[in-house]
């Protein structure tokens, strides 16, 4: 049996890391923990960032891995490989492939641009011109933008190929698709949680003083905000919130670390001045990692989610999760962190001071945010399997 797996999904287009990549870098070290006599090969986009890590993997694992530049190099690969089976992580672009002989299997992460193509400060996360050319016109022919979006992923969806598998990662996402493409049988439609990712070294105490000195910062003294360049992370209303309060009350004595700002000069001058608010770029998923368990309290404001890795990722740790209220985040969360509306600065700021001044609860939700983590856990590490048997037509 020859599989063909997608690298591109593991190649993010903003940083070093996402939700959807972490998820295939999850799925293809299980998948080849299972694998015997079947053979792995890949494609992958050769101008964009490769992590080191998976290629010592292809290495190990003797894959082949072919560059491309667009569907139709794909699907020569495809024809010329007499493939069995290809997976996706991140299928959104691969609508349009010749699959006449291959079974296509994909994971879906939500339908974002669907449910949430534009905001009105998306503009302030950008500062070339393409990317402000593709505000406005998302913002000027909105339900036009939709409709070409909904073309692209019914294509996909109606894929037509040897056999069409389809798996999503939350309820929340199969009844969007359900919703949005009514034609769909939800038999058709697998739900499997997201795979644990996947963290190669331990972290030694000396990795925590290095990473928290690097910051200035201790256990317990800043808030968390991940992902700050990416608008639909909602990090503007949050930063906004906290530069609010701090004018607001002198006997606020967090800081407030936000990870994933490229452009912090530009993003600087939306906000009054202030050495609380500290504004970094993108930083290495051990570092990532020491964060989230030293964090007083990890805020996510995120305005759409398929699943949604980071509260899950600090809830481990016992870290203290406020977050938004919004598609798929109730679901994996439950009743274990504090809800807000994402949309709303003042209601921000309200659950901000709560897990400030309330002690009590804090801890309490540090409880239950483990015992949340363990349950969803271990549906994680029964899925996956799930997922690699259905690529392995097990």
């Amino acid at each position: 049996m020859k599989i063909l797996f997608d690298f591109i999904a593991l190649q993010p287009s903003q940083g070093k890391f996402h939700g959807a990549g972490e998820y295939g870098k999850a799925v293809l070290y299980r998948l080849l923990e299972k694998i015997k006599e079947e053979k792995i090969d890949g494609f992958f986009r050769p101008d964009e960032w490769f992590d080191p890590q998976i290629k010592e993997l292809l290495v190990r694992h003797s894959i082949n891995l072919f560059p491309v530049n667009s569907n139709k190099e794909i699907s020569d690969v495809i024809r010329s490989g007499n493939y069995d089976v290809i997976y996706s992580a991140l299928p959104y672009k691969l609508y349009d492939l010749d699959l006449s002989n291959t079974e296509f299997i994909f994971t879906l992460h939500g339908l974002r641009e669907l449910e949430m193509p534009t905001d009105r400060y998306e503009y302030k996360y950008y500062s070339g011109f393409e990317s402000l050319s593709k505000y406005i016109f998302k913002n000027i022919f909105r339900q036009y933008y939709i409709k070409m979006q909904k073309v692209k992923l019914e294509k996909l969806l109606q894929s037509k190929s040897k056999n069409r598998h389809v798996i999503v990662d939350s309820n929340h996402t199969k009844y969007s698709v359900l919703n949005f493409f009514p034609n769909i049988n939800s038999t058709e439609i697998d739900i499997f949680y997201p795979p644990v990712k996947q963290y190669n070294d331990e972290i030694t105490l000396k990795q925590e003083k290095e990473t928290l000195d690097k910051f200035n910062t201790s256990k317990d003294e800043y808030f968390l905000i991940i992902s700050g360049n990416r608008w639909v992370k909602n990090s503007y209303r949050a930063i906004k919130a906290f530069n609010e309060l701090l004018e607001e009350i002198p006997d606020f004595d967090k800081k407030v670390l936000v990870i994933g700002v490229e452009s912090i000069k530009k993003f600087k001058k939306y906000f009054r001045k202030t050495d609380k608010i500290i504004l970094h770029d993108y930083v290495e998923t051990s570092e990532l990692e020491i964060l989230y368990k030293n964090a007083f309290c990890f805020v996510y404001p995120s305005l759409n989610e398929g699943f949604g890795y980071p509260p899950l990722e600090c809830m481990k740790f016992g870290t203290p999760v406020i977050c938004s209220a919004i598609s798929s985040i109730t679901e994996i969360c439950g009743d274990s962190v504090i809800y807000f509306n994402p949309f709303r600065i003042d209601e921000i700021k309200n659950r901000i001071l709560f897990i400030l001044f309330d002690e009590k609860s804090r801890k309490e939700y540090g409880k239950l945010g483990r015992s949340r983590y363990e349950k969803i856990f271990h549906k994680q590490k029964k899925d996956v399997n799930e997922i690699c048997n259905i690529i392995l037509n097990n």
